[in-house]
């Protein structure tokens, strides 16, 4: 949350409606349709569902996991680098976290994403990151898990009814087109 009470989604939203910007991305981690609290004249254009994953670098004990293990048994006793709470990702995380009683050891923060990978690659702290993140890190291993960890979705904002230029139609289409080639997508 920000100030007021306002999130980043709603700042885009706002500056959607205002014609100050023609397309936004946003993240959702409710799995509910992205546009549900925003104006009537937003549209949203879902790219993909993203699941979040525990990861830990080559030499960490679970690095080598092929079996599910359980989620609430193995985040309650790893120690965890974590983005701090300013990110939505780490609040919805530490809600999945407090809806299951698990209680997160955190032994660091940060605000850098680089610096997690970092961190979880050449240490012992593990972390939760999306797939399409940890994938894409050399020497970082996504760990099964269950119950899975929670998703969100990645959606594209515009103004409905509004003139699109062709760069906002370009942007749109390589957008789904990188979505689709990185992001696993899993649809219920």
């Amino acid at each position: 949350m920000r100030e007021g009470g306002r999130t980043h989604q709603d700042d885009i939203a706002i500056a959607l409606t205002e014609d100050r910007i023609d397309v936004g991305v946003c993240y959702n981690f409710n799995i509910a349709l992205a546009t549900e609290k925003h104006p009537d004249d937003i549209d949203a254009q879902e790219l993909c569902i993203e699941s979040l994953s525990l990861a830990v670098g080559c030499d960490h004990d679970l690095a080598h996991a092929t079996a599910p293990l359980n989620s609430i048994e193995v985040l309650s006793r790893e120690p965890m680098v974590m983005l701090n709470t300013n990110y939505a990702l780490r609040r919805h995380i530490d809600s999945f976290c407090f809806n299951n009683n698990i209680k997160l050891t955190i032994a660091m923060e940060a605000t850098s994403v680089s610096l997690i990978t970092d961190v979880v690659r050449l240490g012992r702290l593990a972390t939760i990151l999306p797939d399409v993140i940890c994938s894409a890190q050399p020497r970082l291993h996504q760990i099964p898990m269950t119950p899975e960890l929670p998703r969100h979705i990645i959606s594209l904002f515009f103004r409905k009814n509004a003139y699109k230029s062709p760069a906002t139609f370009a942007f749109g289409q390589l957008a789904s087109n990188l979505t689709s080639t990185q992001c696993r997508t899993k649809h219920f």
